[in-house]
């Protein structure tokens, strides 16, 4: 979506690794969860107050993100919409398995199928709650962000890569 259209592209748990020093997986070994969730929402603070400034860019939370009361405040004060990128638990296991391949990401909190779906099941609720939903099983990630800057009415750069 950030190339059809142009803008910048930023991946909140790449952002913190880079600004932090240390991959999620470390924070999360070494100071826990609550600590890495103050500094997931010390650092979507930022992202969005340079939005509100007038920078184009497109964000993607991880997993846990909307699962903070205080994240999903915040972007509601902030009114940008929220996407919610669906499929069925198997297929964002699998997504999810394919990135943690050897010297890829480790996903601290990916755990066994059955620790995977109940994770998903208790963060539904929350992912619901996005203000656009679409279902990706099956499709192509051009298609989808091309279906999604036509429903919110963005406008593609002139001379974007795409």
């Amino acid at each position: 979506m950030a190339q059809q259209l142009g803008w910048e592209f930023l991946d909140l748990d790449e952002h913190i690794e880079r600004r932090h020093g240390q991959p999620v997986a470390t924070i999360f070994r070494r100071k826990g969860e609550p600590h890495f969730r103050a500094i997931e929402h010390e650092e979507l603070t930022h992202v969005l107050e340079r939005a509100a400034l007038g920078e184009e860019i497109v964000v993607a939370l991880g997993g846990g993100a909307m699962a903070q009361s205080r994240n999903r405040s915040l972007l509601r004060r902030y009114k940008f919409p929220v996407v919610f990128l669906d499929a069925p638990v198997e297929t964002l296991r699998r997504r999810c398995l394919k990135q943690t391949s050897p010297g890829k990401v480790e996903r601290p909190l990916l755990g066994t199928m059955a620790e995977f779906r109940a994770r998903y099941a208790r963060r539904r609720a929350f992912y619901q709650q996005a203000s656009r939903r679409v279902n990706t099983a099956g499709r192509r990630a051009a298609s989808i962000a091309s279906q999604l800057i036509a429903s919110l009415r963005l406008v593609v750069r002139e001379g974007s890569q795409y």
